[in-house]
C-alpha cells in the first residue's frame, strides 16, 4: 500500500460477539489534542460508507456524505470532483484522506449499484436511458461502463485519485488493504492501513481497540454489496480486457494494480 499524506480510516468500538467476550463499555481511543480539518475524498465503488464506518468508529462522530463540521472544525466528504484540489488542503491545518480501488472492480461494484436501482446518481443517463442499459446483455453493460467517458466515470476518478495520491500531505489509502481477509485482502496489512488512518486523525488506538475495529469494519454499510477483491475476473470477457487494456491500461501500472499489460 502506497501512502504519501492523507487519510483514511479506522474503527473504535464494543469487543463484538464473534467469539470475545462483550463488553459494556466502548473502547474508546484518546480524542487529539488538537482537532484537525479533514477532507476526504474518493472514487465512487471504492468502498466509501467503508471509510466512513471505520472514521465514526474511532472518532465517534457519524461519519457521512457532505459533512461540514468535526469537532467545530471543517470537513469536506464527497467523491473527488473538479472543485477540489489536493494544493487546496496542503497545509498544517489539514488532514487530507483519498480512497481508490481496483478500477475494475469498481466497474463491477458500478454495474450492480445501476442495475439494483431506479436512477443513477452520476446522471449517466435519464430514465429512458436507464432502461436501455438495464435492458442490454450483461457484457455489452460492461463494455458501456468501461467505455464511458463523462467526466463523472471510473476511468476520470481513479485518475484524479491518482494525482491525489502522488501530492504532499495525503495519506491515499486503497481499498485492498483497508478490506480485510473477509474481502480477500489481508489482516496483516489492514491493521496497518487502520493504525495509520487513526494515526493520522491524532487517534492512537490501543492493540484491543485495533482488534475491534478491525473485527467489525466489514460488511453492514449503506451500500455493501459483496466486498471482494478481484471480483471483475469473474465478469470480464477476454474482449472487455481488450478495451480496458487500451482505455486504462495505463492507469492499472500507475496505480499499482498491474506490472504490464501482460494480465
Amino acid at each position: 500500500m502506497k501512502i504519501l499524506l492523507a487519510v483514511s480510516v479506522v474503527l473504535l468500538g464494543v469487543i463484538g460477539s464473534q467469539g470475545h467476550a462483550a463488553s459494556k463499555a466502548k473502547p474508546q481511543a484518546a480524542p487529539p489534542t488538537k482537532w484537525p480539518s479533514v477532507f476526504v475524498g474518493t472514487v465512487p465503488k471504492s468502498g466509501t460508507h467503508l471509510l466512513f464506518k471505520a472514521l465514526t468508529l474511532i472518532t465517534g462522530t457519524q461519519w457521512q456524505f457532505h459533512m461540514s463540521k468535526w469537532e467545530g472544525h471543517p470537513v469536506v466528504a464527497c467523491h473527488l470532483n473538479r472543485r477540489d484540489r489536493a494544493d487546496m488542503f496542503a497545509s498544517d491545518k489539514w488532514r487530507s484522506i483519498v480512497l481508490y480501488r481496483d478500477p475494475r472492480d469498481a466497474i463491477i461494484s458500478q454495474l450492480h449499484y445501476i442495475i439494483d436501482r431506479n436512477y443513477h446518481w452520476l446522471h449517466t443517463f435519464d430514465l429512458k436511458g436507464l432502461q436501455r442499459f438495464k435492458a442490454l446483455p450483461q457484457e455489452q453493460q460492461i463494455s458501456f461502463l468501461i467505455n464511458l467517458s463523462n467526466g463523472r466515470d471510473i476511468n476520470w476518478f481513479s485518475r484524479e485519485a491518482l494525482k491525489w495520491r502522488d501530492a504532499p500531505r495525503i495519506l491515499s489509502i486503497c481499498f485492498e488493504d483497508l478490506i480485510g481477509s473477509k474481502g480477500g485482502g489481508d489482516d496483516a496489512q489492514q491493521r496497518v492501513a487502520l493504525e495509520q488512518i487513526g494515526s493520522w486523525l491524532g487517534y492512537n488506538m490501543s492493540e484491543k481497540q485495533l482488534t475491534h475495529v478491525a473485527d467489525n469494519l466489514f460488511g453492514d454499510s449503506k451500500t455493501f454489496r459483496s466486498g471482494q477483491i478481484g471480483n471483475w475476473q469473474n465478469y470480464f470477457t477476454e474482449a472487455h480486457k481488450v478495451l480496458f487494456k487500451q482505455k486504462m491500461g495505463d492507469l492499472l501500472i500507475d496505480l499499482g494494480y498491474e506490472k504490464d499489460y501482460n494480465w
